[in-house]
């Protein structure tokens, strides 16, 4: 009983440093795609910032401050200068049209009161647009829209953890966007963990799992065994040494009786003498 309870307490002990371990890399990983996507925001809303406050800002500071981001700013794919009536003014890289999304009155009108713009996610799943509005004297001058890659960006993000043994999935707004691509199976399932994220109205829901690798490593625990067989050999012993002690005592307890039987007959056998002598010196006499 005492060897399987320690065992079973040191199996706790693995399988709770197993889970905390679990939180503290979905934590950590929904912490990075935070400050990634608020990162991003607060570029886009400085852009055009910048474009209310400049009264001479050119179409090729505009450009080149843009091909800075784009170039620096892992995840950047474009930047568009849009006009109150959403036609696209300017383009970085220059001529990309690409990529310019298909706006609508709801887009406009959203971005047009919040403070953080409108944010909306492309139909293939490949691009959240960020789109801030830029006021001058309290009037709508235009739209600052920034395009993020997804995929670069949670690649970059995640680039730390491909060798971590952990398998990754994230969905924005139930759309799966990305994951590194393992089969999950059974028993990664059932230690998974999951984080939901929201920005502006756009859910981002992450997934992790263990590896199978990473489950077996973590259970695997020596300690836990030698405890076990610790405990066996020490049931073994203590029941040896029970039943030496039982030996014992019987043989004490034979002992004792043999040596009162003794005794006894030592004690009749002198009584028996004490008689013969007197009835020797009666006859003498």
């Amino acid at each position: 009983a005492l060897s399987f309870g320690l065992f079973k307490r040191e199996d706790l002990a693995h399988k709770n440093y197993f889970k905390d371990h679990l939180t503290v890399n979905s934590k950590n990983i929904s912490s990075q795609i935070v400050d990634k996507f608020n990162f991003y925001s607060d570029v886009v809303y400085h852009k055009s910032v910048s474009f209310s406050d400049k009264e001479t800002l050119t179409e090729n500071e505009w450009r080149a401050d843009s091909s800075f981001h784009i170039r620096h700013c892992i995840g950047f794919k474009s930047f568009f200068l849009v006009d109150p009536l959403f036609n696209p003014r300017w383009t970085a890289p220059q001529g990309n049209h690409e990529d310019f999304p298909k706006l609508n009155f709801a887009d406009m009108a959203k971005a047009s009161v919040s403070e953080g713009g409108s944010w909306s996610l492309s139909e293939d799943g490949e691009q959240i647009r960020i789109l801030m509005p830029a006021f001058k004297d309290q009037n709508l001058i235009g739209y600052t829209l920034g395009v993020i890659n997804i995929h670069e960006t949670l690649e970059h993000i995640f680039a730390n953890e491909k060798d971590s043994n952990i398998k990754l999935a994230l969905s924005i707004d139930d759309k799966k966007v990305y994951s590194n691509g393992a089969i999950v199976k059974k028993d990664e399932e059932n230690w998974s963990q999951e984080k939901i994220m929201t920005f502006h109205g756009i859910k981002f829901r992450l997934k992790i799992w263990p590896m199978c690798k990473l489950i077996d490593e973590a259970f695997d625990s020596y300690m836990a065994y030698i405890m076990l067989l610790f405990g066996t050999l020490l049931a073994i012993s203590t029941a040896m040494m029970i039943r030496l002690l039982q030996k014992k005592s019987f043989y004490l307890q034979t002992l004792d009786y043999a040596n009162m039987i003794l005794a006894k007959e030592n004690a009749e056998k002198h009584k028996l003498n004490e008689q013969l002598r007197k009835l020797s010196r009666s006859a003498e006499q």
